[in-house]
């Protein structure tokens, strides 16, 4: 370790100090991630015991349903009696927060916080004290995959202004100057300009780490390319938050000159899954995290609903959390030796799914290789299912932009749902985009209607 990264832990130790906030996760979540099979598997039952356990004592709403479906924490003797405990959903949770909660921990260490996304309203939650330094402790176990180190110049292509403190106070500027290290860079709005002076900041403050949303980085990438630069300085780089899709990836690596890392997890439930340096899917974060992938006959074969339990969380717990994703489970070990289980991909909101005729499902994410694959000819594409039998296609022109570019498209859409459906075109300077800058592939109004995600 080197000098600048023992100082960085040192200026931490004594910012927490202060604080009252010492973590003491750190080591138990770096030997935890590396466990063998047995052990992990061994662990995950007595953290899901415990949970289950905590829930039906403390919490109104665990109690009475199990009571209700005679079910107790007593019958999870393996990991798969998991099944017979009910799903959550984000409405079980909007409808009924306070139920949810413990009535008996302590209150006072307790944050309220709220779901992401952009498909719904979020849904407020209370997380204690215990899981926020957990979390804060796997964050950095895992970044070390990446190789980010704790005193590394880090930079975000992340939020929008509005998410930005305006004012840092004294103190939050000497946590950054001491051991924090990292310089915030709106991803929206975004143009020329805007990245031009994304681009002059970055390469005074030289990170060795991005992070970013796929879509405003590929966006910045896009621009470097145009543009004739580079950011040699850089060393590795995740995305999360939104899909990767792989004509990104393939982009932003270019650009970049090395492998990213792709990422999955949210605000109610900390890193979810994660890749390693073998790129071959996202190990799941078992010691913190139980996931499932609920088949459904409407998806694809290994497609299912992802549901996870929060193996921490005493505030508001999350037992087989229903997170509206979509993912594909893979089998075999990975080459990284890791015993951690992994998915193949996490697919996208289940509402960024185009419903078909007889109950069938596409997820989002895999129409971009199968109706367009090469970005030259269009660079931006958003697919809106109207009805079940009519799509709008907004477009924006690429450089190899010619006369028979709408038609291979048409024509691929048309190939993929099987079946005649009215197809419409709209040109635009560049897609829409939330205010966070990210942008939705796929957005199905069929879904949005059916669905309560």
């Amino acid at each position: 370790m080197s000098l600048t990264h023992l100082n960085a832990r040192l200026w931490r130790f004594l910012w927490n100090f202060k604080d009252h906030q010492i973590n003491p996760f750190y080591k138990f979540s770096v030997n935890e991630l590396a466990l063998n099979r047995k052990a992990l598997d061994s662990l995950i039952l007595l953290r899901l015991q415990e949970i289950l356990q905590y829930a039906y004592q403390n919490s109104p709403f665990y109690h009475q349903t199990f009571d209700k479906i005679q079910i107790k924490p007593a019958d999870l003797i393996s990991l798969k009696d998991i099944k017979q405990f009910p799903i959550l959903t984000r409405v079980h949770l909007r409808e009924r927060l306070e139920d949810f909660s413990s009535i008996n921990s302590l209150k006072k260490n307790w944050i309220r916080s709220a779901t992401g996304g952009t498909t719904s309203s979020p849904i407020f939650y209370y997380r204690d004290h215990n899981t926020t330094l957990r979390r804060h402790a796997d964050t950095e176990a895992i970044d070390e995959w990446f190789g980010r180190r704790m005193g590394d110049r880090v930079a975000y292509l992340w939020g929008a202004p509005q998410d930005f403190p305006q004012k840092p106070t004294i103190g939050m500027r000497l946590r950054n100057l001491t051991y924090l290290r990292v310089l915030m860079l709106p991803s929206a709005p975004l143009d020329d300009a805007i990245f031009e002076s994304h681009f002059q900041q970055l390469v005074k403050w030289r990170p060795t780490f991005l992070q970013a949303y796929p879509s405003p980085l590929y966006e910045f990438c896009l621009y470097l390319k145009k543009s004739g630069r580079r950011l040699p300085f850089l060393k590795s780089a995740s995305v999360t938050a939104e899909p990767l899709y792989d004509y990104q990836r393939k982009l932003i690596e270019e650009i970049f000159e090395f492998k990213i890392f792709n990422w999955y997890g949210s605000r109610e439930l900390g890193r979810v899954a994660s890749e390693c340096n073998y790129h071959t899917g996202l190990h799941i974060n078992e010691p913190s995290v139980f996931v499932e992938v609920e088949p459904d006959p409407s998806l694809p074969d290994g497609f299912g609903h992802l549901l996870v339990t929060d193996l921490w969380n005493r505030a508001t717990p999350f037992i087989r959390y229903e997170t509206g994703d979509i993912a594909q489970t893979t089998s075999g070990d990975c080459p990284c030796g890791c015993s951690l289980k992994q998915l193949a991909r996490i697919e996208g909101r289940l509402v960024d799914m185009i419903v078909l005729p007889r109950g069938r499902k596409v997820p989002g994410v895999s129409l971009t290789n199968r109706i367009i694959k090469d970005f030259s000819e269009i660079s931006e594409l958003q697919v809106v299912q109207k009805t079940m039998d009519s799509f709008l296609l907004r477009f924006v022109r690429g450089p190899l932009w010619n006369s028979e570019s709408l038609q291979k498209i048409e024509s691929n859409l048309q190939q993929l749902i099987d079946y005649k459906a009215k197809i419409y075109f709209e040109e635009l300077k560049e897609l829409p985009r939330s205010p966070s800058g990210k942008i939705r592939f796929v957005i199905s109004e069929v879904s949005e209607k059916t669905l309560q995600i």
